[in-house]
Formats: C-alpha cells, structure tokens, sequence
C-alpha cells in the first residue's frame, strides 16, 4: 500500500466525517419538535421520568430510538437536541459505508459517493429528524459494510440496532433485497471485485492489505460471533438492560405497524417523491441517468445493475405505500448517489488538466449563475408587462451561449476536452445550488412545509407561548413550571412544550366551575364561559402546506424563493387576570426553561 495515497484517503475521509457532523448538528435543538417527532419524543421522555412502568407501557414501533433516547434523557436533559442526537449521529456515520465497501466500488467512486452523502439536502435534513427513517437505513447499511470489512460482531451488533429502529427498516429493506435477489438471479455468481478505471488508478494501490485477497465466503465462527453479536444487542438495547422487558414486544409490533400503513393515508401525493428527487437532488439525478445509460459500456455493471433496480424499486414502492413519507425517500438517495459516483469519476481530471477545460468549465458555470438570477428576477416582474418573456429569451440564449461554447472547445481542441470542461462546470453550479437548498431545508425553514423534506404539520411559536408561560409563572409563585394548565387542545408538540409543567389536564370542553391559572383553547373553538375573567394570547401552532397537490401551483415563486401558500391553525392562551398584578419580575438566568 502507497502510504501518502492511504494518508490522502484518511485526510478525505476525515474531511467528510467532519462535515457530515456540522451540517447534521449545528443548531439541532433550534427548531420545536413537529408532531411527529414529538410523539416519538415523549415515549422516551415519559421512560426517563418515571421509575416504574406497567409492562403494558407502549414503547412504540421503533424502541432502540425509545430506549436509547430515554437513557440520553436521564443522564442530561429532556431537549430538543437530545430528542434529535442519535437520528444525527446516524445520519453523519452513514458516510463511513463508501469507505467500508471503497474496494467494491473503487476507491475515487467511494470518495465521492462519501461528500455526496455529506451534503445531500435530503439526508441531512431526516437525519435532524427525532424518530425519524435514518436510525435504519444508516445502521443497516453499516452493518453490512462491516460484514463485507470482516468485522463481524460490529455487524451484529448494527445489525441488532438496525431491527430495533422500527417500520422504517421494512420499507427499505424490501427494495433494496429485491434488487438484491435480481442481481444475483441475473449473474449467477458472487460479486466480482471490480477493476478500478484509467482516471481513478492512480488510487488504485490504496487497498487494505486484509482485502487484497478475492471475496470468500464468511466462516462458520464470523456467522456465530455475528449471530451472538446481535442477539445481543437486541437484548440488552431492546430491554434497555433488562429494565424494560417490554421492548422486545414493542421490537416485533414493527410488522403491523408497517401493514397497517397500507390500510392508512397521510395526503402526501405519490407524485410528489419524484418531484423531490428532481429539485433537491439534480446532481446526483443527472450524472446516475447518464450512468444507467452508459452502463452497459462500464466495467461495473452489476453495481450499476443493482443501484438501478433498488432506486425504482425505493421510489415506486414509496409511491404506492399509502401512508407515504418524503423522508422515506431516503432510502432511493443512496443508489441515486451511487450511481451518480460511477458516472462522475470518469470526468476527473486528469493530472495534466487542459487549460481549454478549465476556461470552459469557468465560463459554464457564470453562465449558470446568470441563469438563475435571470430564473429569480422573473418572479419579480409586474403581471401583464412584457419582462418575463423578454428574460425567457434570456434564459433560452444562456442555454444556446453553453452549448456553443462547448462546441467550440469541441471542435478547436477536442470533443474530450470540451465535454470534460462542460461537466466540470455543470457539477460546479449544481453543487452550488445543491448546498443551497440543503442550507435551506435543514437549517433556515427545517421543518417548515415549504421545504419537502419537512414533516407537517410543523410547529410554530412554540417557543414564545413557552417564555410567556415561564414569565407568568415566575411572576404569580417566584418560580417556573409552577402554573395550573387546563388544555383543551391536545397535540404530541402541546404536550412537549408543556412536559415540565406538573399540573397540566388535557380536557375536550373547560371544565364547569373551575379557573385555572391558564386555559388553553383552540382559536376557532368558542371562547371560554369565564372569559371575562381571564386574558387571551394567540399564537400560530400547527403549520401546513396550503396546496394539495405535489408542487405549488406557483412553481417558479416556490422553486426560487421557497414562498408558496400555507395553512396556520392557532391556539389562544387565557391567562387570569390576577396572574398580572404586580410589577413584572425578570427571571433568573437559572430558572430559565428547558428548551
């Protein structure tokens, strides 16, 4: 093994690793839980404050996240970014797998393949997501990179995590085994190691010395530790050391709860996955449909073969799931990207790059970048004024301007030079536009439902009702969580933001007779009979996509500025009047409230 290649390697690999935490952690616990993600937050939270729980206590379908993050909870504190650190954690060691199977796919596709996964605005985003797919999807895939690395009990014991993360795993493990079973159906043999291309051989030393040797298959001693690995895990994680026997029954409701789906609907439109594919995600659609096209002329053609298949498999089985999420999409991001890293290693450079290519790849991508300002300005123009056709023939000549200075590099150098320059300049531009929109998604509207990767109903000021409820408690007791609470709207997100007061009841209709410190009612319902006796706050809660098909009918306004209609439902918060008397006290910077 060449050492300065193996140290470049370890240096990129680092690179990825570090970046993959920042852009899943920075500002994890910002953003208030959704209802979906505080459902799953509360059943862990609930495990964390009580020290005996009936055996009949639902753990839910997924009880690793349950367990796991309960004990989280017990040794720091119930917050968002807790309820959120081990969808994160997952999602940023997801980016170990390229590096695991680096001698399958060849060591420059797996370096790409690895910032791919880094940066993807879809996986960043669900892995910020409590509860959410990732847990199984990234501890499946590495348990299987390990086993292909010969580490069999870190195998199992992923593997172990990865049957204990709930009706996700199902989901993606039906596609990705059958295109799986085709593979082996249509090759009929093990899978070959594949020899590594001329643009990527210069990398080609850099292989372990354990895995020089042809694939063979796994001992009977690597199957038991295996085996005994994941038994194990499955045992102590499901039960969380023996404290909670009941998580093993939770373990095995993740086959209903997955059926059930079938016979539930959540109104996502099937045609918005594909939609989500084609605005978060052309790069990596672009350079994998050049890739199935070409693939029949690659050496790797099983790998092609496969990530074909398990990618329409992903989308279509997602597409007809009736309780569809986007975030189940995830699954179809990692063949996408597989094959857009076999297509992109043949386009590096080589290691004297031609200065035609470097030129043309500049000029492409400021032509890229004048078309999308052109793309945005067209949302600002007046209705009914000539402007936006004027700048359509914009658009069309920058699209011309590409294609003929492509051709003129073509036909004064060559057609290698010209389209090796032409899709360093198209990767350059959507890289751009692809950290944008992951920028977006995951921290500026992360959770909102402009952004398809969000989970709706998103929650609103949740946040400010919770300084309000602290203020008031602080002024009327000298202390926070200490309020009355009746609530007549019961929501997972209400009941999070409230998890610290002791005193709350959730009832349908206040209750006659009775005035607590604080009602809390929904905007459209009726106001209380004791309103005169109390003041009302509203705040914006519960915040839905305002359009019901896949896309905005504003596509243009949305596909550039993210504005589209949406659906606010509010709640109003009566305080009592005597609460307010007095002169307002400021709260100790040491009693403020949990996030």
């Amino acid at each position: 093994m060449n050492l300065r290649q193996s140290k470049i390697e370890q240096v990129l690999l680092l690179a990825a690793m570090l970046l993959a935490f920042y852009l899943r952690f920075f500002h994890l616990g910002v953003t208030p839980l959704s209802d979906i993600e505080a459902t799953a937050a509360l059943r862990a939270w609930q495990i964390s404050e009580g020290n005996a729980l009936p055996v009949s206590y639902d753990l839910g379908a997924q009880p690793g996240y349950t367990l796991l993050t309960s004990a989280l909870f017990e040794l720091t504190q119930s917050t968002n970014f807790m309820a959120r650190l081990l969808p994160a954690l997952a999602g940023a060691l997801l980016i170990l797998v390229p590096y695991l199977a680096r001698r399958q796919f060849g060591q420059v596709a797996a370096i790409i393949l690895m910032f791919g996964l880094a940066i993807d605005p879809g996986l960043v985003t669900v892995s910020r997501v409590a509860g959410g797919p990732m847990p199984a999807l990234a501890f499946s895939l590495l348990a299987a990179g390990f086993w292909q690395y010969r580490k069999p009990i870190v195998a199992g014991i992923f593997a172990g995590l990865a049957l204990l993360s709930g009706p996700a795993l199902i989901t993606g493990l039906i596609p990705l085994g059958l295109a799986w079973l085709i593979t082996r159906l249509v090759f009929n043999k093990p899978a070959p190691v594949e020899e590594l291309e001329d643009d990527g051989a210069e990398l080609a030393d850099d292989i372990p010395s354990d895995l020089d040797a042809a694939p063979t298959p796994p001992s009977k001693v690597q199957v038991r530790n295996a085996l005994l690995a994941l038994a194990a895990t499955v045992l102590l994680v499901g039960t969380l050391f023996f404290r909670f026997p009941q998580g093993l029954s939770a373990w095995l409701a993740m086959i209903p709860a997955y059926l059930v789906g079938w016979t539930e609907s959540f109104e996502i439109p099937a045609l918005r996955l594909p939609a989500t594919l084609i605005f978060y995600q052309p790069l990596a659609l672009i350079f994998a449909l050049v890739g199935v096209l070409f693939g029949l002329t690659q050496r790797n053609l099983r790998w092609v073969l496969f990530f074909t298949l398990w990618l329409v498999f992903s989308l279509g089985l997602g597409m007809l799931y009736p309780s569809r999420q986007v975030s189940d999409l995830v699954w179809a991001l990692i063949p996408l990207w597989g094959l857009a890293a076999f297509e992109l290693k043949r386009y590096l450079p080589d290691r004297q790059a031609d200065v035609s290519s470097l030129v043309l790849a500049l000029v492409v991508f400021i032509l890229m970048g004048l078309f999308w300002f052109t793309l945005a300005s067209m949302t600002r123009a007046p209705l009914g004024e000539a402007a936006p056709y004027s700048r359509g023939l914009v658009l069309l000549g920058i699209l011309v301007l590409i294609i003929l200075a492509t051709a003129l590099v073509a036909l004064g150098w060559s057609w290698k030079l010209g389209r090796t320059g032409l899709v360093w300049g198209l990767t350059l531009g959507l890289t751009v536009y692809l950290i944008s929109v992951m920028w977006g998604a995951a921290q500026l509207r992360f959770n909102q439902p402009q952004e398809l990767w969000g989970t709706p109903p998103a929650t609103g000021q949740a946040d400010l009702m919770k300084v309000t409820l602290d203020e008031l408690s602080w002024w009327q007791y000298g202390a926070i969580n200490s309020l009355e609470i009746q609530s007549s709207v019961d929501l997972p997100s209400l009941r999070w933001a409230l998890r610290y007061y002791p005193d709350v009841r959730y009832t349908p209709q206040p209750l006659p007779g009775e005035q607590p410190d604080v009602l809390i009612t929904a905007q459209e319902a009726e106001e209380p009979a004791l309103a005169a006796s109390y003041r009302g706050q509203d705040f914006t809660w519960s915040i839905y996509p305002g359009w019901s098909g896949a896309l905005p009918a504003d596509l243009l306004s949305w596909f550039t500025f993210r504005r589209a209609p949406l659906q606010l439902e509010s709640i109003i918060l009566w305080a009592r009047n005597d609460l307010f008397a007095g002169q307002p006290a400021q709260i100790p910077a040491n009693n403020s409230a949990t996030p």
